[in-house]
């Protein structure tokens, strides 16, 4: 564990007062009035900036409503749990209470300032529960827990709970993630007791009810500390790849920070940024803890995410490796670290730009567009191989030496001089990969489990045909222009109980499957073969002949049967369709629509940790007869007295609409407020950027959400 974070400041207690405590405060010994004042101080700021941290505010979001000088009569501030033995000894400290938008907190605190107890304080809410139990924490005491939808809630054993925040919208998708995989279970592990309720099918072993456990400890504590708590530590040979087994170099990571120990005992700092901080955060996001060893070299990795193969562990321990080679001699070097680089074919409309897939040594990869003659790269699209993807390419590392071709390499290690066969199979898994990384990820209003062309449908190749299948069973076999745009015709249709079974049957059976004629969503394991492949290109083909079949064709009709009054898409913006929230927009092509367990539909550019690019977050709820005013002096009122926040009417979608500039957060976002039919649509858009081109770019993706938005009937067909 590599955030020795002190539950002195963190273990806070919750909410309410606690019963069967009486406080029988004791009168404190005399000091000097400026060393108490100067001690109240520094613990009531410690305090304020720790609770603002917890509930993801400023501290000047935090006010003091009181503070005293007080002589506890016990160790635990007045304020122990029925399970304590509480040392009877005078303990000297303060009574704080703190405010925040209304709701008081007052906690027990020592002089050190180095611990608190919280006694009072308001109800918590952290969503529908998913886990708890009771765990220990790095000082050996006993939490209770509630891990729900909307955050965690923890206090001592026997006492109420605080109610804290994920520290990353990433945490509900892995808890999310959870949830879905494993069948429910209660299992004592070495960290605590844990109750888990699950809805997947899974039965988790006594191992993975340990991480899961694991897992809940790590939330609480950086729910605790208002940080994440993911950490590093490598410990390896001076030069990478020796057989130096001493282990004397060390790079150790935690937040925002990188510390180098090299071989000859001199210790550097750095604080990271750019993309090696995007990487980095990514990657604690994305896996799960482990240790992995190796002759010469140890990792251990503390991480929030769900991802724990053996496969990863590797690729980690390469990143690692990396990062300690280039922190330490202060030279990155991307060719230096590229194991594989492959140009494919060229793109559709243009056949002096090919496709060329990058793949890093610890699995990043970045699908691009390049002259064919190797200029410079055009666009580029960065992602992660998938876990099948990976062990291909480990298993081609392990086994063959180098591949040199004309189209690019592929570095191995092996003895097997690599010939036709496994220049044809590289290419081949080369062409799905890039294929993958450019497929734009479905989005969760529609549930598409199906997209797929299936060629020309004419000799003059004017117009192809094209399958799209919803998770309801909904078919829309659609004509297509060839070189692209609109589509042309339409028919709809339901698939059959037959149909519907082989397609969820594939689903089981086989991993999504990304070629160029489209996708297959599925949520096996197998990886599909050439035969696997073959079967359901044709099982497409046959279902789009009969849904063909079975109606008029409705020419001009919208892709999905998106309600007319939605927007066309572009080559350079999607179409979204929120059927039941009654809207639709338009959002740029290399974005992705990512909905939450709360219903929050969030327009992303890569995934929901990008909290650099322009985003924005939609919620439909209802407005309960309150007009936009109303609405928006609830919403100032959340935010603390002194921010500089503007207020504008503007029309959107046909309605007016209320837009708060300028609204204090973790960057300045912007909030447009719209009510259409009883329901209240709020676009949460952020950040702002400073000006120049940051705000310029957020203004362009502001302009395209709020102009194309288009507010439909709910029964619209």
């Amino acid at each position: 564990m590599f955030h020795k974070v002190h539950w002195v400041w963190i273990c806070v207690l919750a909410i309410g007062l606690v019963t069967g405590c009486t406080v029988q405060p004791v009168q404190p010994t005399a000091q000097p009035p400026t060393a108490v004042d100067s001690q109240m101080q520094a613990t009531v700021d410690a305090l304020r900036t720790q609770v603002a941290a917890q509930l993801q505010m400023t501290p000047a979001d935090v006010t003091v409503v009181a503070a005293e000088a007080v002589d506890w009569p016990d160790a635990c501030l007045g304020a122990g749990s029925p399970q304590e033995g509480c040392a009877q000894v005078v303990t000297p400290g303060y009574r704080i209470t703190l405010a925040v938008n209304g709701a008081e907190y007052v906690y027990h605190t020592d002089r050190g300032p180095y611990w608190l107890r919280l006694v009072q304080g308001p109800p918590v809410d952290v969503g529908a529960p998913i886990i708890t139990g009771e765990i220990t924490v790095d000082h050996g005491g006993c939490q209770d827990v509630v891990v729900g939808s909307d955050g965690v809630a923890f206090g001592y054993c026997g006492l109420a709970r605080f109610g804290g925040k994920f520290v990353s919208p990433a945490r509900q998708a892995t808890l999310a993630e959870f949830a879905a995989r494993y069948a429910p279970f209660e299992a004592q592990t070495e960290v605590g007791l844990i109750r888990f309720a699950g809805s997947g099918a899974q039965v988790a072993t006594p191992a993975e009810q340990t991480r899961l456990a694991q897992w809940v400890q790590l939330l609480v504590m950086e729910a605790a500390a208002g940080t994440p708590m993911g950490g590093l530590a490598y410990h390896g040979p001076a030069e990478p790849g020796s057989e130096d087994a001493s282990q004397c170099a060390t790079l150790t990571m935690n937040a925002g920070e990188a510390t180098v120990f090299d071989c000859a005992g001199n210790v550097t700092t750095v604080k990271l940024n750019g993309g090696v901080l995007s990487r980095w955060l990514e990657i604690q996001d994305r896996f799960a803890p482990f240790v992995v060893e190796t002759p010469t070299e140890r990792l251990e990795f503390t991480g929030m995410g769900a991802e724990a193969s053996a496969v990863w562990q590797q690729a980690l321990l390469a990143w690692a490796r990396t990062q300690y080679a280039e922190l330490s001699t202060g030279k990155a070097s991307a060719a230096g670290n590229t194991v594989l680089a492959w140009q494919l074919d060229p793109v559709v409309d243009d056949a002096t730009v090919c496709k060329v897939l990058i793949v890093l040594a610890w699995g990043e990869a970045y699908a691009e567009t390049r002259t064919c003659d190797g200029g410079e790269v055009q666009t580029s699209t960065q992602g992660w191989l998938e876990n099948a993807e990976l062990e291909q390419l480990y298993t081609w590392q392990r086994d063959l030496a180098t591949l040199e071709a004309e189209q690019g390499y592929l570095l191995g290690n092996g003895a097997q001089a690599p010939g036709a066969v496994e220049r044809a199979e590289v290419a081949q898994w080369a062409a799905q990969v890039w294929q993958r990384l450019m497929t734009p990820r479905v989005s969760a209003a529609v549930n598409t489990v199906l997209a797929w062309g299936l060629g020309p449908s004419d000799d003059a190749e004017t117009a192809c045909m094209h399958l799209t299948v919803t998770q309801a069973g909904d078919a829309y076999a659609e004509l297509r222009p060839c070189a692209g745009g609109a589509v042309q015709a339409i028919v709809v249709g339901q698939l059959t109980s037959a149909e519907q079974e082989y397609l969820a049957a594939w689903q089981r059976t086989y991993a999504t499957l990304y070629a160029e004629p489209g996708y297959v969503v599925g949520n096996g394991a197998q990886v599909a073969d050439a035969e696997a492949y073959a079967a359901i290109e044709l099982w497409i083909v046959d279902l789009w002949r009969r849904i063909w079949a079975s109606g008029a064709p409705q020419p001009g009709a919208i892709s999905m049967g998106a309600p007319a009054a939605c927007p066309t898409p572009t080559g350079d913006a999607q179409l979204y369709v929120d059927r039941s929230g009654g809207f639709c927009l338009l959002y740029p092509a290399a974005y992705v629509a990512e909905t939450t367990d709360d219903g929050v539909v969030h327009l992303v550019r890569g995934s929901l940790m990008n909290h650099i690019d322009p985003r924005v977050s939609i919620e439909v709820s209802d407005a309960a007869g309150r007009s936009l005013t109303e609405i928006g002096d609830a919403v100032v009122a959340e935010y603390a007295a002194g921010f500089d926040i503007l207020r504008a009417m503007a029309t959107v979608g046909g309605e007016p609409a209320l837009v708060l500039d300028n609204l204090p957060g973790q960057d300045l976002n912007r909030r447009v407020l719209v009510i259409h039919n009883g329901r209240l649509y709020s676009f949460f858009f952020t950040p702002l950027g400073e000006e120049g081109e940051a705000r310029a770019a957020f203004e362009a993706f502001y302009q395209g959400v709020i102009d194309s938005l288009r507010l439909i009937e709910t029964d619209e067909k």
